[in-house]
């Protein structure tokens, strides 16, 4: 009974917005992505705009990430040329641990 409910909520909820949730999300993103950053960029080029990681399309459109920037903190700039101390496992911990941050895109 409950897993009917459930059914019922969810189907009545796509119905109402009349897209799935997942579509929402994407066609938001691309609104914002475009007001946000109104200017044309050179097509097949990756920039940074503050923190958030952007791609220019083929349409000059650039396309970013929305992560909220911290005010004050590390930028990719600190830890490119950041001299790490102690021992080679120490080092070695930092090394992985900057890999990390720079995969997630948070540097």
């Amino acid at each position: 009974m409950i897993l009917l409910a459930v059914l019922f909520l969810s189907l009545a909820s796509s119905l109402v917005s009349g897209k799935p949730r997942h579509q929402q999300d994407d066609e938001d993103l691309t609104f914002y992505w475009r007001r946000s950053h109104p200017a044309p960029c050179k097509p097949f080029t990756t920039f940074y705009q503050a923190c958030n990681k952007c791609v220019c399309a083929a349409d000059s459109v650039p396309y970013c990430t929305r992560m909220d920037c911290p005010k004050e903190g590390p930028t990719r700039k600190d830890f490119k040329h950041q001299k790490v101390l102690g021992t080679p496992k120490d080092k070695a911990e930092t090394n992985l641990m900057i890999k990390r941050l720079l995969t997630r895109g948070q540097l």
